[in-house]
C-alpha cells in the first residue's frame, strides 16, 4: 500500500517527495579518532 492513500492528507507523490527532500538532516558529530574494532565484526575476536 502506498504511504499517501493511507494518510488523510491529499497530495501528489511529486508534492510529497518534494516536501521529504526539503527537511534538513540532522548534523551528526564527527570522531576525533576511529578505532580498528569500530569496524570488526566481531570485538575481540581474532
Amino acid at each position: 500500500m502506498r504511504v499517501l492513500t493511507a494518510l488523510p492528507v491529499r497530495m501528489s507523490r511529486h508534492t510529497a517527495l518534494r516536501v521529504l527532500m526539503n527537511i534538513p538532516l540532522p548534523k551528526r558529530e564527527v570522531p576525533e579518532a576511529v578505532g580498528v574494532d569500530d569496524f570488526a565484526p566481531a570485538r575481540r575476536h581474532r
